[in-house]
């Protein structure tokens, strides 16, 4: 009995070490199945799981398109996907006014690998989850209320765009104030 205990003590321990050594990614889908008018817009979302990971990831969407469903990502893949965190990554998805009324179903892919910026951290992350599923309805009009997504984020100008505006701004106010002292009337005696 005492033999068993050790031989079962060990495999937990040999078990235990082996996924010590792998990280996992997850995907979850956040937005149930929507119901779409066609030619309108609606909102979609997934999230990218790198709980416990140490290293950013840079992750692939790719997009089926077996169905005549549109999607556009807000933020262009391939996507850098932080350590440690949940991070959202969100779509405006369609479909074209000639889309029959019916349930569709458009699958994905996520691959991720690490960016290995932390040296020596002991894990390695490749990973893909296959065929996802983004599950939807084309109707002529609403029966229910689509779950609801936030918006794209506005993106403000890059700070070499400001830069810039901010010295043309400089130097036009340079040569304004330079012309109005040429042109100010001498006093006369």
């Amino acid at each position: 009995m005492k033999n068993i205990l050790k031989i079962a003590f060990g495999i937990f321990l040999i078990l235990l070490l082996i996924k010590s050594s792998f990280a996992l990614v997850g995907v979850a889908i956040t937005t149930p199945e929507l119901q779409l008018v066609p030619g309108e817009q609606a909102r979609w979302g997934i999230e990218i799981q790198t709980v416990g990971l140490q290293d950013p990831l840079l992750c692939t969407i790719d997009i089926h398109k077996t169905t005549p469903l549109e999607v556009t990502l807000d933020t262009p893949s391939p996507i850098r996907v932080p350590a440690n965190e949940r991070f959202p990554v969100y779509a405006a998805i369609s479909v074209p006014k000639n889309t029959p009324n019916g349930k569709y179903t458009e699958t994905f892919d996520v691959s991720c690998a690490s960016l290995g910026e932390t040296s020596g951290s002991g894990s390695s992350v490749k990973e893909k989850h296959s065929n996802l599923p983004i599950k939807y309805e084309v109707v002529s009009s609403f029966t229910r209320p689509n779950y609801t997504v936030p918006e794209k984020p506005k993106t403000p100008p890059a700070p070499e765009v400001v830069l810039a505006v901010i010295v043309v701004f400089a130097i036009l106010l340079i040569i304004m104030f330079t012309y109005l002292r040429k042109q100010k009337p001498k006093k006369k005696r």
